[in-house]
């Protein structure tokens, strides 16, 4: 396969990946037009790459399977002509002979139910109405924001935080929620 050969030839020199070519600028990973999408994933060391097409998120049907094409910079491509949006994608890299479990790589755009498969979309539909005209609060410095990450189960789910809605999302709209001992908990908490 030709395709085997030219990779062969890319990666026989990359001993670990601080030898392996790095692609300059950003990787898009999938671009959609109606006529075509476009398929891009870094895998240097790979003698073999392929993007596989479904028709869900989860189970359903193969509905394609494409060689991806090896450049100098350590990258697969490959253009897939017809209109997949709404399509599912994974790729699949050949490493050591082996072929390896299919990822939906780390630059998706979308992904169905538990990130197994990316979608193919089209990034102007996304926006909801009036994002154009949305504008952030202005800010005097940095430093004002307060930034809060939390998984909202645990920050729920205690049985003596007086909340009613443990460990779902409704927890985090009830207000005047108090421990035993009279402490705010749940929102008013934090």
């Amino acid at each position: 396969m030709l395709t085997t050969a030219i990779a062969t030839s890319l990666t026989l020199n990359a001993q670990s990946l601080r030898d392996c070519p790095i692609p300059v600028g950003p990787i898009t990973e999938m671009a959609y037009t109606p006529l075509h999408t476009q398929f891009c994933v870094w895998a240097p060391t790979a003698q073999a790459a392929r993007v596989k097409l479904y028709d869900a998120d989860l189970g359903g049907n193969q509905v394609g399977e494409f060689d991806l094409l090896p450049k100098s910079d350590g990258t697969w491509q490959q253009t897939v002509l017809g209109n997949f949006r709404g399509r599912f994608y994974t790729f699949q890299v050949q490493v050591g002979g082996k072929w390896l479990d299919e990822t939906p790589g780390i630059f998706a755009k979308a992904v169905g139910a538990n990130g197994k498969r990316a979608q193919v979309i089209d990034m102007r539909t996304t926006d909801p109405e009036g994002w154009e005209s949305d504008r952030r609060p202005l800010l005097d410095a940095f430093s004002d924001v307060v930034v809060y990450e939390l998984h909202h189960r645990d920050f729920s789910l205690c049985g003596q935080s007086g909340i009613r809605n443990k460990g779902k999302f409704l927890a985090l709209t009830e207000q005047g929620t108090k421990n035993a001992a009279g402490m705010s908990t749940g929102l008013d908490h934090l």
